[in-house]
């Protein structure tokens, strides 16, 4: 990768300097701090606790959210978040309501004495259809018994009033079933019913969710814009070097390049502006010499380079090009040049055994000789 330029994104002074010149860097580390009326430690604390209940709420772990709420609470309970304050209010107000969901709050209660009422209504069915059965099975046995009696009256065995009395305790026990039955149905009613005050019960904590989590990325992004504005991260692991002697409380302008991060593995590139003078004969691929103005040739010697890209849509000044250093900043004097951004450079590109130069040499002497 060539050297990653590290950007002001915003006009404002120097509050911070994280890190010092020549210091090794990851990616993503914290480099410098504009001046900013939030505390940026506190910030990135928010930021990492945001997006540990990001992962929570996302990975159905909702249940560990009130341990956040009470660890944000006793970590920093008035933070200084300066530009953040308002839209960290509006997050915490929603983390606030969706914890009272959660937590040993009133929704909690309700849930939990819902259940218990589910589990009560389900024990009291077991219950109904254990008497059901049991009530059929007596009805069957009281209906032999009365086919018995009704023999016996037919052989004048027992009176008439005793075969009414067997037909009245069948039919007694028939109207227990219907009446079981009965209780049976309101019992699944009120378990119905208990289900549907459950799935409400859900479905507000599952609104409550929608809204806490929308909240959340608001939040994230609150805090995104403001680390565009105020922080200065690394795009790569490398090596810094600063672009200038910064201090806190330096004034820095919107664009300024504060330095870069240049990586182990990087390479080097020109921008060069190629006119269009004996510009057919270039193409990509070709050998190049440049010669950096800051560095005199003759003491420090030339950098190898290739010809990479061309672009097919001209400037006023030329066409743009890409020249890659093949050797990096060594010259063939064995010397290595401290990389400077917008170094400028001369170039001398090879079309064929020949440079550019010695073809203008050349061309020159034809005419002397005419």
């Amino acid at each position: 990768f060539p050297p990653q330029p590290l950007v002001v994104r915003s006009e404002g002074r120097l509050q911070h300097l994280i890190k010092a010149d020549g210091d090794s860097l990851i990616v993503s580390t914290l480099v410098a701090v504009l001046e900013t009326t939030a505390n940026y430690t506190q910030v990135l604390h928010q930021k990492a606790m945001a997006d540990s209940l990001l992962i929570l709420v996302s990975t159905a772990q909702s249940d560990r959210v009130p341990g956040f709420f009470r660890k944000i609470n006793s970590d920093f309970p008035l933070p200084v978040l300066g530009e953040l304050q308002n839209s960290y209010q509006t997050y915490f107000a929603a983390l606030q309501t969706y914890t009272q969901y959660l937590g040993n709050g009133y929704y909690v209660a309700q849930r939990q004495m819902l259940r218990s009422d589910l589990q009560n209504i389900n024990a009291q069915e077991q219950v109904i259809a254990e008497q059901l059965n049991l009530t059929k099975l007596d009805v069957s046995l009281s209906g032999e018994n009365f086919n018995v009696s009704e023999s016996l009256l037919k052989q004048q065995v027992i009176a008439p009033v005793e075969y009414r009395n067997e037909a009245g305790k069948w039919l007694g026990k028939q109207m227990q079933i219907p009446q079981l039955k009965n209780i049976q149905l309101a019992n699944t009613a009120q378990r119905l019913e208990k289900r549907k005050q459950m799935a409400a019960l859900e479905n507000d904590i599952a609104l409550q969710r929608g809204i806490f989590v929308q909240a959340l990325q608001n939040w994230l992004s609150a805090i995104a814009a403001w680390e565009q504005q105020y922080l200065v991260y690394a795009s790569c692991s490398g090596t810094l070097v600063l672009s200038s002697f910064y201090n806190p409380g330096r004034n820095l302008q919107r664009g300024e390049i504060l330095g870069s991060v240049q990586p182990t593995n990087s390479y080097y590139f020109l921008e060069a502006t190629l006119p269009q003078f004996n510009f057919g004969k270039l193409k990509s691929g070709q050998q190049a010499l440049v010669r950096f103005a800051a560095y005199p040739s003759e003491e420090f010697g030339t950098v190898a380079a290739r010809l990479d890209v061309i672009k097919p849509i001209p400037t006023d000044s030329g066409y743009l090009a890409r020249v890659l250093l093949t050797a990096g900043l060594v010259t063939h004097l064995g010397k290595e040049l401290a990389y400077r951004e917008g170094l400028q450079a001369s170039i001398e590109i090879y079309t064929d055994n020949r440079s550019m130069l010695e073809r203008l040499l050349s061309g020159l002497t034809k005419a002397v000789q005419r």
